[in-house]
């Protein structure tokens, strides 16, 4: 029987939702509404307006509160309507998920799938960069068994700011997800997808969470160093997006010493990212 795959998205507050804000969640239902494999369905978390377009495998649970919180509410309704589901991918409404991948994935069998390169969006721009980082990111897709597991901590609480725990201890699905590649080990299936046809495209914009917290989106967005045109088939759908803000400075106009350092620390981390992120978790579960 081929896989079935469930998403868990905690959507923004009505209150947070801006011009861009609800521009970017419109194109992450789009991305699901347009998937290529039907056996899928979208747990929203939250509220959604009179304007937005809803697929019919979403499945709106009303509930408003901390993203931490509705995280819990959804494994919450997972378990007690007992749906059925091989695999969890949780998402932000900001983030734009591979139109593509579920019918590549239809049937094979793993614990874990996720991206080595995560990829980025400047919707400033229209400009792509990836990175390897040390962690899995949250939009990785996990067998039910795992995500469903008590295993570490809630994320903590946020300039505090506190959020409700309604049971005391945490499953996977609700770590921060930067926690995730602590369960996995060399012991288990894991799958990265390809470096040209990622899972998923995360957006980097002014008044996003990361931006805020980093001195600014200009200063962030250098952080990244290697900006390139859209050349992804499974994502050429992004070139359309409206860019609703002023360009802002990217790492491609950096010069040549920063990209070239950007490409070395990628190369760098991605010969060492077997040995940090898989390898020497079975000490540290």
């Amino acid at each position: 029987m081929l896989n079935s795959f469930l998403f868990i998205i905690p959507l923004t507050p009505k209150t947070h939702l801006t011009p861009l804000r609800s521009s970017l969640r419109q194109l992450c239902f789009n991305a699901l509404a347009t998937q290529t494999y039907g056996n899928w369905k979208a747990m929203l978390i939250g509220y959604t307006t009179e304007e937005e377009k809803l697929h019919e495998n979403f499945i709106l649970v009303n509930y408003e509160g901390a993203k931490e919180e509705k995280l819990q509410i959804a494994t919450q309704y997972i378990l007690e309507q007992n749906l059925h589901c091989d695999y969890i991918i949780r998402l932000d409404d900001d983030d734009i998920f591979n139109p593509t991948l579920l019918t590549e994935l239809a049937n094979r069998t793993f614990d874990l799938f996720t991206d080595k390169y995560h990829t980025f969006l400047d919707v400033s721009t229209g400009l792509l960069t990836q990175q390897v980082l040390y962690w899995f990111p949250n939009s990785c897709i996990l067998a039910k068994k795992h995500a469903l597991t008590v295993f570490g901590v809630y994320p903590p609480e946020d300039q505090g700011k506190s959020y409700k725990k309604f049971k005391e201890l945490a499953f996977l699905i609700e770590n921060g997800h930067a926690d995730f590649h602590f369960y996995f080990n060399a012991n288990h299936t894991i799958l990265f997808a390809n470096k040209n046809n990622p899972a998923y495209v995360r957006t980097l914009y002014p008044d996003s969470h990361s931006s805020t917290f980093s001195g600014g989106h200009e200063k962030f967005m250098n952080n990244f160093g290697d900006w390139r045109k859209n050349t992804f088939q499974a994502f050429q759908f992004l070139k359309g997006f409206p860019k609703i803000i002023s360009p802002l400075s990217s790492g491609k106009s950096q010069g040549l010493n920063a990209l070239l350092k950007n490409r070395l620390a990628n190369l760098r981390a991605a010969l060492n990212y077997e040995k940090v992120v898989i390898k020497n978790n079975t000490e540290r579960k």
